[in-house]
């Protein structure tokens, strides 16, 4: 399943945003109170500190390198912001007014297929109530193919009062997930997926279907799709086997979990056959933060709805949230058969 990607946003906007905030900063300074102004108990940046007067025509230094050089995820990729630079607008190392932030961006495709680009309108670069979208993106091809890497940049117009080095980044429109980058102080908002040490085998014969492992993840990779805001994936890896011999689908929406307060959720993506030299996957919806308890995995054999098999999943109190997903246990051993 595949939905519309003007909810995600560009690993190489992403890293114009970041200049930008770096060159904010120093114009900060040079209005002398226009904008928004530092942080509450946070004082003013370095750059922001270098501003020589308030009048808007004063003279003020280009800030400095800013290093970032932090990672998140989103919608199948790694996006990691390097280093915010900036360039005054008339090309001298000094400038009156304005300055171009440019965000130094790494991109890695995490699916084998490739990626398109993510619309600049999902680069959101925010101090207090000011929010900027990048103006243009350079150093990025129209995809990054399949399990590589690619530079990308971000250029964004800093206006005056903007501190870059208290600003943050955020990934992704608000219908989804969205993940977050503080350039300063602040929460960072990674979503690096969460290993859960399930394992088991559910049989609804005369299929049988061993789980290897499981995470949960803001994203799937495969559809290159981010999870709905409020929601994250749990994400199942395994292998299928068909007792009579011929290879059959097993559809993503045959595999759901009941979860603690009696609710259900089936996938929505993913792929499988009962070939036992296919490794597949399957993504199923569970709510952000995740629930707590009991759950119970069930998969249903598509040619025989009758024909059911369960095996339980255990979430402990420390489960996994929208920001930084906590560790998940569980496990599975029982193999139950209908009868």
């Amino acid at each position: 399943m595949r939905r519309d990607l003007t909810n995600r946003t560009s690993l190489g906007l992403i890293g114009a945003a970041a200049v930008c905030a770096a060159v904010v900063s120093a114009c900060s300074s040079s209005t002398g109170g226009k904008g928004d102004g530092p942080p509450a108990g946070g004082g003013t940046s370095s750059a922001g500190a270098s501003s020589s007067g308030s009048s808007s025509s004063a003279i003020v230094p280009l800030p400095p390198p800013l290093a970032v050089n932090k990672t998140v995820w989103f919608a199948g990729m790694t996006i990691t912001v390097g280093t915010v630079t900036a360039e005054a607008s008339g090309g001298s190392g000094e400038a009156s007014e304005g300055y171009v932030a440019h965000v130094a961006v790494t991109l890695e495709n995490l699916s084998e297929k490739s990626q398109d680009g993510f619309p600049s309108s999902n680069a959101d670069l925010s101090y207090h109530d000011t929010h900027l979208q990048p103006e243009s993106t350079s150093d990025q091809g129209s995809e990054v193919p399949g399990k590589t890497k690619a530079k990308a940049r971000l250029d964004y117009s800093i206006p005056s009062g903007f501190d870059v080095s208290q600003a943050t980044l955020t990934i992704g429109g608000a219908d989804y997930q969205q993940s977050r980058i503080p350039f300063g102080a602040g929460t960072l908002v990674d979503h690096k997926p969460v290993d859960i040490p399930f394992t088991g085998q559910i049989r609804a014969a005369p299929a049988t279907l061993t789980i290897s492992s499981a995470q949960i993840r803001a994203d799937d990779p495969d559809g290159k799709d981010e999870a709905k805001a409020g929601h994250l994936y749990l994400v199942l890896y395994f292998k299928g086997r068909h007792d009579t011999g011929p290879t059959i689908y097993i559809g993503y929406d045959d595999l759901s979990v009941k979860l603690p307060d009696g609710s259900g959720s089936a996938g929505q993506d993913g792929y499988g056959t009962t070939d036992p030299t296919d490794a597949r996957r399957v993504y199923i919806p569970i709510p952000d933060p995740v629930p707590a308890g009991k759950w119970t995995l069930t998969y249903t054999y598509a040619y025989d709805p009758a024909s059911k098999g369960s095996i339980p999943l255990t979430v402990p109190a420390s489960a996994a949230s929208a920001g930084t997903p906590a560790s998940v246990s569980g496990s599975a051993s029982a193999t139950v058969t209908p009868s």
